[in-house]
């Protein structure tokens, strides 16, 4: 619409995503993952910090058993395309 009018449109990402400042409470959280019944992601990058914070504090392996019988869950609303 507004290149109609001559104007230029530039697409960038307006959200930056970074690590958390304190890690304590996904790191109490990654201890007591056996605990959980599931676990649900807003986001891809949720979803990524999730897994690299994981994979840096525990053999994967060892978590593997935890997530066979959790429900996993990810919603991302994508933009509407009108």
């Amino acid at each position: 619409m507004l290149e109609e009018q001559g104007a230029e449109a530039f697409l960038y990402s307006s959200i930056k995503t970074i690590p958390p400042v304190d890690w304590g409470p996904l790191d109490q959280s990654l201890e007591e993952l056996s605990s959980y019944d599931g676990l649900i992601f807003t986001s891809a990058n949720g979803v990524h910090f999730f897994s690299k914070r994981l994979r840096e504090k525990t053999k994967i392996s060892e978590n593997l058993k935890e997530f066979a019988f959790m429900q996993l869950v990810l919603k991302q609303n994508k933009p509407s395309s009108n």
